[in-house]
């Protein structure tokens, strides 16, 4: 079986069902085989040779990041098929439970539409929260100051159902997320670094990419960066005019993921929130496809409801008890210290 890796080689090690990782495969030996993962210095030995495999064609060969370089050669295929590539060989990654690895190719894939999404006047544009807070939005691009790198901009309007049903009863103190009026809101002098620019003929491929990585992020337990990646990708989808049909499917997901990754950071209210949006996007009409879509909604958001009633409910009694632990160790220490 040695003979089909040599040391040197670049293989990947799964650590059972729920994970993979690229390797150095440093040794061969009589137990097995020593291999160091890349990005990393970190080294396992006496690995079993079941748990090692060859990577998938398009990881071998030239270095990564080729085809961004080749951008202006005349055979380079445009950035949204670009793009595509990357989206299924991350997806084969991604089965293959190597999440660091699928992740790479989706940002790939996003880098490559970027380049091509370029801000302009009347161009669509994500707004990333100044520093202090806040959330992304999208917005129209009205004027582009060049020279004052910043830009003018009417915002795009969302509108979220009631919530106050929802979020009783969660933590005390946490406020629900705060509700978008449905009016227009122009803001001027943004600066240029806080806006992403969404493809003008691709945004659902953007979109699903976005997601994909908020995907890889919320396995990683990264939920800040998860939550991030998933609100972007809502917020593309939200107002998405070129494929609606493809965009209001992810638009759902982009709702479920920013969920569970609220859920993961134990923010109850937003969770909750975020579930009640996910609720009032569900597809209407008699459709079968709609019916099927609304059906696999409200059951996702009932699951989703309980698990953050139960986690919340359990992070109370968890508070409660560590408060009677501190109250009796400074009984303790206040006895110790009496004169």
């Amino acid at each position: 079986m040695s003979a089909a890796f040599s040391a040197g080689q670049r293989v990947r090690v799964s650590d059972g069902a729920a994970s993979s990782r690229r390797a150095l495969l440093l040794c061969l030996h009589a137990e097995g085989c020593d291999v160091e993962f890349e990005g990393t210095d970190e080294e396992e030995s006496n690995v079993r040779l079941s748990r090692i495999t060859t990577l998938l064609d398009f990881e071998v060969g030239s270095a990564r990041g080729a085809t961004e370089s080749a951008n202006d050669t005349f055979d380079t295929p445009p950035a949204p098929a670009r793009a595509e590539q990357h989206k299924q060989q991350g997806n084969q990654l991604f089965k293959l439970h190597d999440h660091a690895a699928a992740a790479e190719e989706y940002a790939a894939g996003l880098r490559a539409l970027r380049l091509e999404a370029r801000l302009s006047t009347g161009a669509r544009c994500l707004v990333k929260p100044a520093e202090g807070g806040g959330k992304v939005r999208g917005a129209l691009l009205m004027v582009l100051n060049e020279d004052e790198g910043t830009a003018d901009l009417l915002f795009e309007a969302t509108s979220c159902p009631p919530l106050a049903t929802l979020a009783e009863g969660l933590a005390e103190g946490e406020e629900a997320e705060e509700a978008v009026a449905d009016v227009d809101e122009e803001e001027d002098g943004v600066p240029v670094a806080r806006l992403i620019a969404i493809h003008p003929r691709r945004p659902a491929l953007q979109c699903a990419l976005s997601l994909n990585l908020a995907r890889c992020s919320l396995i990683a337990q990264d939920w800040a960066v998860g939550l991030a990646r998933a609100r972007r990708a809502e917020v593309i989808a939200a107002h998405d005019t070129v494929e609606p049909l493809a965009a209001a499917p992810l638009r759902r997901t982009g709702l479920f993921l920013s969920a569970r990754a609220a859920l993961g950071m134990q923010r109850f209210g937003q969770a909750a929130s975020l579930t009640a949006r996910l609720m009032a996007a569900a597809p209407e009409g008699d459709d079968p496809a709609d019916v099927a879509a609304a059906a696999a909604v409200r059951r996702d958001a009932r699951l989703l409801l309980r698990e953050i009633q139960t986690r919340s409910a359990e992070v109370r009694r968890s508070n409660k008890r560590l408060a009677q632990a501190v109250g009796k160790w400074v009984a303790t220490a206040m006895e110790q210290v009496k004169p």
